[in-house]
């Protein structure tokens, strides 16, 4: 229990300006600081240009809007917290779970999607009424908003479509995002897009590097009845098996075609792949009414039993290189085009393709086309990892699982396997089942969680930052445990799972006097640690380092003693009773029960410790403490280090003859007071004495 109050129990200062952070115990009344976080309507509404907004862990229900707007050189923010899963769900509703009414705005690794259960429409047709889902992103259709937009590592899956970017979202892009499982099954056939979008002549539209599949109809699809169909630049994408879901058999992965000819097109790098189960599958590039200006290169299109690619005859302004058919082609020939492979049966061997993630170091999309078919594909990915990073590799149909793979890279090629059968389970009920593409083809994100972040600016901890963190005083001891507090002062969240504890977590170190310092947890804005045994006293200098970047030194003063009590729920003793129960008002000691308060900087144990470990058994600290009850001595049974835990300290006493009601703690070592908590003292007298009991480690959990 005390494990886990020691991590959540300590004050964090405000964050700075341009930091900002929302919880689900958020609210517009707060400051939208570290411990006092905004709601997600709250920040979409009021963050300022150059704000980034931390979204904390959780899941947000509901419908949003973004209306706060930053500029070309200031765009706002909004990010999923390090290390944590940011959700909105948009639940049962028809509107979007996130409308997008603002200009400059970034929206990175959030996951967003609809958990109504329905997916079979009685209606026909694009808009059914028996369908209550909406579109994860929409852009607003109105003049002057949805500028310079970025959506950037998102999940989105389940949703009516994932995104609608309309024409007026000028110069956005939609990169590194895994989409899935969108639309609704209806009598005419299966409905909704992974994407779905437009552009007018102004800007370019990029739709990059994102892994699209298993929609009810298009992963993208870009379509207009007027002349909306311009300037976009398609590149890097995977999409597979779209249309797979839907009771019928139209299957496309990507739709560029409308009423009117698409115009400035760049499509580049793409691939394709449906199962070889699925008929009709096909990539449609081009109008029937022609197109000006479209350029194909580089792409790897798969429909063994459809159409790798249509191009329409009436199309002809048209560059198309480098690509690899597998399936019909429309429109296209070997005499016509003859600089492209086409293939007539399956090949052999291995393809393997890389794409880097250029937000996020570490992160990149591993496509793997196995003609093969083996169980596992050795993989080089050098390029991306460097030796000693940790990483994690996960299969892009079960993006949300558990890694596949996941360890210290080493320099050596990862062995990727091939045939997994687990895929993402889609919300509802289904009429086809969702099968994953193994072993023959295969999609997987590798990360490196420890690199990405890369440090913005030199770490920095605040003015008197350095705090007992149990008392939150500057008066410190040997072995104590210490909240620093700042800013940029580790690249993500991490918390130490392990003794002995390491001296580095999120990406940071933490040095007193040169001397690394043993971790307990790490993030951006604080970091608990422990103070080694053996620094004297006196003043002392306290340094982060942030990969190559050093903070200034922060000095504080090393006591001899420094106690102070953690406390909980509003100024409480985290103290345990005679029967290992959290003392609290409807939990209280009786006069003569023992109570073990925890505590830390008794000082130095009489034996020696090594820093970063917790004991065995129950160490000793001399001298003893003593302790306070209201105004009433206290009989200490025992003062010293509490078993198992790093930094914790014990005070076993005996409550007073007091009255029913909550009295202050205070515990002292010589002259040295900790701070004051509250102790709940109950009526009547213990029925048995706690002479003599044991100091023990509190329980992990109550």
């Amino acid at each position: 229990m005390v494990r886990l109050l020691m991590l959540s129990l300590m004050t964090v200062l405000a964050a700075p300006a341009v930091e900002r952070f929302v919880s689900l115990v958020g609210s517009s009344e707060n400051a939208g600081t570290f411990n006092r976080p905004w709601d997600l309507q709250t920040a979409l509404s009021n963050a300022a240009p150059g704000d980034t907004v931390w979204l904390r862990g959780g899941l947000y229900r509901g419908n949003f809007t973004c209306s706060a707007s930053g500029t070309r050189e200031q765009p706002i923010v909004f990010r999923a917290y390090p290390g944590e899963r940011a959700r909105i769900d948009g639940g049962s509703s028809q509107y979007p779970a996130l409308s997008i009414g603002c200009n400059y705005a970034w929206f990175w690794g959030l996951e967003i999607f609809f958990s109504d259960a329905k997916r079979k429409s009685s209606e026909s047709g694009s808009n059914p009424t028996d369908i209550h889902r909406g579109i994860g992103l929409a852009t607003v259709q109105s003049p002057n908003t949805c500028i310079g937009l970025k959506f950037i590592n998102l999940v989105l899956h389940d949703n009516f479509e994932s995104i609608g970017l309309w024409a007026e979202a000028v110069d956005a892009e939609v990169y590194g995002s895994i989409i899935y499982h969108d639309g609704w099954d209806a009598p005419d056939r299966g409905h909704g897009h992974g994407i779905y979008t437009q552009n007018a002549a102004a800007g370019t539209k990029r739709i990059e590097d994102n892994i699209m599949f298993g929609s009810f109809s298009h992963g993208l699809h870009v379509y207009s009845f007027s002349d909306l169909m311009q300037n976009f630049h398609i590149e890097g994408n995977v999409a597979f098996n779209n249309g797979r879901l839907a009771s019928d058999t139209e299957s496309t992965n990507y739709r560029v075609s409308g009423e009117m000819p698409p115009k400035n097109i760049v499509f580049k790098n793409n691939h394709s792949y449906f199962s070889p189960e699925i008929a009709g599958g096909d990539v449609v590039l081009g109008s029937n009414n022609g197109c000006t200006n479209l350029t194909v290169t580089g792409n790897y299109f798969i429909a063994l039993k459809g159409r790798a690619l249509v191009k329409p005859s009436a199309c002809r302004d048209i560059t198309l290189q480098r690509n690899v058919f597998l399936g019909a082609t429309v429109g296209v020939s070997r005499t016509g085009f003859p600089d492209n492979a086409y293939l007539t049966e399956v090949p052999k061997g291995v393809e393997t393709f890389i794409r880097p993630n250029r937000y996020e170091q570490g992160r990149a999309h591993i496509v793997i086309y196995n003609w093969d078919r083996a169980d596992t594909v050795p993989v080089d990915v050098s390029a991306i990892l460097r030796k000693g990073d940790y990483f994690e590799l996960r299969d892009a149909q079960n993006p949300l699982g558990e890694p596949v793979l996941k360890g210290i890279y080493e320099s050596l090629p990862l062995s990727l396997p091939m045939r997994s059968a687990v895929i993402a389970s889609p919300i509802g009920e289904l009429p086809v089942s969702a099968v994953h593409t193994g072993p023959e083809f295969g999609v997987f994100v590798l990360t490196a969680p420890k690199r990405a972040l890369v440090p913005r600016a030199a770490p920095e901890i605040a003015p008197q930052g350095v705090r007992n963190a149990a008392s939150m005083s500057d008066t410190i001891a040997p072995g104590s445990l210490i909240s620093v507090f700042g800013s940029n002062l580790a690249l993500y969240t991490e918390a130490s799972t392990t003794q002995p504890l390491p001296e580095s977590l999120g990406g940071s170190t933490f040095t007193i006097n040169g001397s690394g310092a043993p971790l307990l947890y790490a993030d951006p804005y604080q970091i608990n640690a422990q103070v080694p045994y053996d620094v004297p006293a006196g003043r002392t200098v306290a340094v982060v380092t942030v990969g190559d970047l050093t903070s200034e030194p922060a000095e504080f003063s090393i006591e001899a003693a420094a106690p102070g009590i953690f406390q909980i729920d509003g100024g409480r003793a985290a103290a345990l009773n005679a029967d290992w129960s959290l003392n609290s008002p409807e939990r209280p000691a009786r006069p003569g029960d023992m109570i073990a308060a925890y505590c830390t900087g008794l000082g130095v144990p009489d034996r020696p410790m090594a820093p970063g470990i917790g004991p065995a058994d129950p160490v000793p600290i001399q001298p003893p403490a003593s302790a306070t009850i209201g105004s009433s001595a206290a009989p200490v049974l025992y003062s010293g280090l509490a078993p198992r835990f790093v930094g914790l300290c014990q005070v076993n006493l005996l409550v007073p003859e007091l009255a029913q009601g909550d009295y202050d703690l205070e515990i002292s070592v010589g002259s040295t007071r900790s701070n004051r908590v509250l102790i709940a003292v109950g009526s009547g007298n213990a029925e048995r004495s706690a002479q003599g009991a044991p100091a023990r480690a509190p329980e992990d959990e109550p």
